[in-house]
């Protein structure tokens, strides 16, 4: 995957959410970190998941438009400070940023597809639907730090 020569967080031209949550910045991020514990908040996530630590790898069963579908997530980035990157093998890296603002935390998202990718969503309707999903993605994670029930599946 190449990488834009700008930083995710600066770029415009990606799909990405943000979101307040009423909780400490730590307990936010440890709860994006800890990907085997996804099954708890994100009702998509249908199985437990299975972590290659080998490889760094982990496969993720979740629900598809056709039923259920295993992607593979690797790590490529795990700090500085409160940021976490995860390539979506063959789709894309998935940034997490989180960062204290008084007794919340912003937490945000941004979706880089790999190049192929780009060229193939083409118009602005593509990046608005990932918006859409970082969006439910970070209400769930809102969700589950502040101590709320997650949504049925």
């Amino acid at each position: 995957m190449t990488a834009s020569p700008l930083e995710p967080f600066a770029r415009d031209d990606l799909a990405s959410a943000e979101t307040t949550v009423s909780a400490p910045v730590d307990r936010v991020y440890s709860l994006l970190h800890d990907v085997e514990r996804w099954t708890g908040w994100i009702p998509e996530v249908v199985a437990p998941i299975q972590h290659d630590p080998d490889s760094n790898v982990y496969r993720v069963t979740h629900l598809a438009d056709a039923g259920s579908r295993v992607t593979e997530l690797r790590p490529t980035l795990v700090g500085p400070t409160h940021r976490l990157s995860m390539e979506i093998v063959g789709r894309g890296v998935l940034h997490f940023r989180t960062r204290p603002h008084g007794d919340t935390t912003l937490l945000d998202a941004r979706f880089e597809p790999v190049k192929r990718r780009i060229e193939m969503i083409g118009s602005g309707r593509r990046r608005s639907k990932r918006s859409m999903k970082l969006s439910r993605l970070l209400d769930l994670a809102r969700r589950s730090a502040e101590g709320e029930p997650s949504t049925s599946r």
